[in-house]
């Protein structure tokens, strides 16, 4: 599999997940939208029809976010061992980067999200699933990241009384920490 495949194929995990997730909400807005001057039978219909499709459609979220996770750890693991340039190409860095944005917007998204109340416990699990997902991402955005942008350095000059204060203090922060 080439370079630029393997980053499609994340790509293409990662649209699933996004495309699949704003379906998902508007399925949500769907199933509580009550109508107020029309509480026909009809309207009612639709909204159980709307109420009994979620659970599928959460489902079909989180295999994609499942999935996800499973070809962005593959490929991190691959990274990890062989180096980054065999997996990723220089082109597709700034894809990764965006991925993760568009991820993110979809997790902040997903959180703000009016749920039905019946679904609020499989709407936690998957929004677990698409931040495992998007966290696995940006693992290997941040590998990529490191294998092609050149560290950036700061010129200034600290003294060795500085850096073990911090040092002393740091240490002590910790002890208190771990005796809490």
């Amino acid at each position: 599999m080439s370079t630029s495949q393997r980053g499609k194929t994340i790509s293409n995990c990662s649209d699933a997940v996004i495309k699949a997730a704003l379906k998902l909400m508007v399925g949500y807005q769907a199933a509580s939208v009550q109508q107020p001057d029309s509480p026909t039978r009809t309207a009612q219909i639709e909204q159980q029809q709307a109420m009994q499709a979620l659970p599928e459609a959460i489902h079909a979220v989180i295999h994609k976010a499942r999935e996800l996770e499973r070809v962005s750890t593959g490929l991190s693991k691959k990274c990890t061992r062989d180096g980054v340039e065999p997996y990723i190409g220089p082109e597709e860095y700034s894809m990764f980067q965006e991925l993760v944005a568009s991820l993110r917007g979809i997790e902040l998204a997903l959180k703000n999200v009016v749920v039905p109340a019946p679904f609020s416990e499989l709407h936690a699990q998957l929004r677990r699933y698409v931040a495992k997902g998007r966290s696995w991402v940006s693992v290997v955005n941040d590998l990529a990241r490191q294998a092609y942008e050149a560290p950036r350095s700061i010129d200034e000059q600290t003294s060795g009384d500085a850096l073990r204060a911090l040092a002393d203090h740091s240490t002590k922060r910790l002890v208190v920490l771990a005796n809490a």
